[in-house]
């Protein structure tokens, strides 16, 4: 079993087995709980959150509210979706495909508040992580002649 971690491979699919495995448990919480990060940096909002399987990134500028620094998390009820976005009022900009969704538009209470968001499915980031990481442990090195 010594032998079995020489060698780059090896180690570094085992740490990308444990990022997929991370992502599962995420994608698991994400129907249960609503995590969510907000920044603001200068002028624009940047949000991540996980929240019904997927992962949204945002961007809105100029930032409606004067965070600086927040995370929350609250459960998630019956019914709730990512279309339920009450305060978004128009799109100039909205395609969605397979759980990939794209946003963009202005938003309700602040007027000329412009906004993006982008919602990556779990599964589109643990399925390349999971086989990556059995290419990475589970194929034998070539020998070398």
């Amino acid at each position: 079993m010594h032998t079995f971690f020489h060698g780059w491979r090896r180690k570094a699919g085992v740490v990308t087995l444990l990022m997929a495995c991370v992502l599962v448990a995420m994608w698991v919480r994400s129907f249960h709980q609503r995590d969510a990060v907000i920044a603001r940096l200068s002028a624009p909002l940047y949000e991540l959150e996980s929240f019904c399987g997927g992962i949204l990134v945002g961007r809105t500028a100029p930032s409606p509210v004067p965070i600086h620094l927040h995370w929350w998390s609250f459960p998630i009820y019956e019914g709730d979706k990512w279309d339920q976005d009450w305060f978004l009022q128009d799109f100039t900009v909205d395609r969605q495909s397979s759980g990939f969704r794209y946003r963009r538009g202005t938003l309700n209470v602040a007027g000329e508040t412009h906004f993006w968001l982008l919602i990556v499915p779990y599964w589109s980031l643990i399925l390349p992580l999971t086989l990556l990481s059995a290419y990475l442990i589970l194929w034998k090195p070539r020998k070398r002649s």
